[in-house]
């Protein structure tokens, strides 16, 4: 056992405190490696004794990682990890150091002081910063990947990896990434040193630069290095996609604080420019069409969101021909259609301008339509709205022609009104038909429609319905002379005790006010 490597285990006690207070983001999850090789993430409690455990290692499944971000979306550093994995490529090992000395470079010249470590005592290296207190996880995020622009000049085969991964940990991406503390190497034969600037520092000596905090940053990233940081990622968002002639990119070079999702290339999240926003809460994707989609988290509605964009709701959507005589043969599906795939079809055939048309039709927004999916088939010359199962398949399209008019797609099979976006705090509403569900959303509302009065869908709801925490409001139609006539109020009582008996007193079935037939009459002659 090299002198090094006791004095780490000597110091254990020190530097298990140290870890604990100054690097630990979450205590409830670490990373780990198994004994025979591999890595993992373990749910369990994080400790100091088990910090300490990783300082007076004996093996590797003794060794830990710490994830970079908290359940709250901060971070108490950034990281840097350059590998070495070819140990005879001496020419890689020196460019390697090249790009740590400009890493070290660059931060120190936004007022910060790095931490450069030799990871595996190979030309593999670790740089990190080091904060006093925890900040944005996003911030942490955008300065790391600013710091390792360029790194293709320095002759680096790959990106080296930037921890935080994500700017903030979202449902798909609970945990994150989690980085091997300091101390002694998972495969090879070597305690970390560090550099100083001038030197490297091992054993004693390198423990005490550690703990002494002469690595240590105040909790704060300077607030010009950040604008800078965001301006330079703005202007490589513009850079890359002003020019691909895609609906996704006039949207997106006109937002601020652009994040691809790393799960989803079709995903962004971005600043909404439609109110003060600081932690970006507009999601924005592209359909397979090119379709853009946007909602915000905050409640913007989307003709708000395009309008503070200075574009208009026809830029969302990609450019087809809008020609009067687009009418093609009448669409019959086959009983082996692919709903999903037809569904898209109608949607890349659907103009912002018939969008219009309907919206003004039916006295809904177009944001609203949208969310529900709305297409044009233009061989029947009808406007489409695609029905889903409890898994969000569709399995039937109803076509709706400018005179009111409707029909199914031949094939296919009646299911719920599901639109596009999160469901969030109050009721979820369920009316009858797609039209009601659009109006419901134009105030803010939950919903959910149901495809006619005498259709049975309890089951499906309630499928859908269960995991839900959310009261449940069965709205019917008022179709007949009387109460006592009409097909809406014992469709609805019918449905609302059906749901009920699974559901609980959270069930409640209404109507629209008198001399209102839906509600979509009533709801759009408050508008007026």
């Amino acid at each position: 056992m090299s002198a090094d490597y006791q004095a780490w285990i000597d110091c254990a006690d020190l530097l298990a405190a140290w870890a604990f207070h100054w690097l630990v983001n979450r205590s409830d999850v670490y990373g780990s490696y198994y004994l025979s090789g591999g890595a993992r993430t373990v749910t369990g409690e994080l400790t100091v004794e088990r910090c300490f455990r990783h300082f007076t290692a004996t093996d590797r499944s003794h060794l830990i990682g710490l994830p970079a971000i908290s359940i709250e979306n901060t971070s108490r550093w950034v990281a840097i990890d350059i590998d070495q994995h070819d140990e005879g490529n001496t020419q890689l090992r020196a460019a390697n150091w090249q790009f740590v000395l400009e890493l070290c470079r660059r931060i120190a010249s936004c007022g910060l002081k790095p931490l450069a470590t030799e990871s595996n005592g190979r030309g593999g290296y670790h740089v990190r910063i080091l904060f006093s207190e925890p900040i944005p996880s996003r911030d942490a995020h955008d300065l790391g990947n600013s710091l390792v622009t360029g790194w293709e000049t320095f002759g680096l085969p790959e990106r080296p990896e930037v921890y935080p991964k994500q700017p903030e940990l979202t449902e798909s991406v609970p945990i994150g990434n989690w980085l091997r503390l300091p101390g002694h190497h998972h495969t090879y034969s070597h305690t970390t040193t560090i550099w100083t600037d001038t030197e490297w520092l091992s054993g004693e000596r390198a423990i005490l630069a550690l703990v002494s905090g002469a690595f240590m940053n105040s909790n704060q990233i300077p607030a010009e290095v950040l604008q800078e940081i965001r301006s330079r990622n703005h202007i490589e968002t513009r850079r890359q996609f002003s020019t691909n002639g895609r609906p996704i990119g006039r949207v997106l070079v006109q937002l601020t604080d652009v994040r691809q999702s790393p799960s989803d290339p079709q995903q962004w999240r971005a600043c909404c420019p439609a109110h003060p926003d600081t932690r970006p809460s507009l999601s924005v994707s592209e359909t397979s069409n090119g379709t853009v989609l946007l909602w915000c988290h905050a409640g913007c509605a989307v003709e708000r969101i395009v309008d503070s964009l200075g574009l208009e709701m026809r830029d969302l959507f990609p450019a087809y021909d809008d020609d009067e005589n687009d009418a093609g043969p009448a669409t019959v599906a086959e009983p082996s259609i692919d709903w999903t795939s037809l569904a898209v079809r109608f949607c890349s055939q659907l103009t912002a301008a018939r969008l219009a048309e309907l919206s003004a039709r039916l006295g809904v927004s177009t944001g609203s339509l949208w969310r529900l999916n709305v297409g044009w088939d233009a061989g029947n010359r009808a406007y489409t709205f695609p029905e889903f199962d409890v898994r969000g398949q569709v399995i039937g399209i109803q076509l709706r022609a400018p005179d009111g008019s409707k029909w199914q797609v031949t094939g296919g099979h009646r299911g719920l009104t599901i639109p596009t976006g999160p469901v969030h705090h109050g009721p979820v509403y369920l009316p009858e038909g797609a039209s009601d569900v659009a109006a419901l959303l134009d105030q803010g509302a939950n919903a959910i429609g149901r495809p006619s009065a005498n259709f049975n869908c309890a089951e499906k709801l309630i499928e859908l319905l269960l995991p839900l925490p959310n009261d449940v409001l069965v709205v019917g139609d008022r179709d007949g002379a009387t109460l006592e006539e009409s097909v809406g109020l014992r469709s609805a009582l019918g449905l609302a005790t059906e749901l009920r008996a699974r559901l609980g007193d959270r069930v409640k079935y209404c109507l629209p006010p008198e001399s209102y037939k839906d509600v979509r009459t009533w709801l759009t002659s408050l508008k007026q």
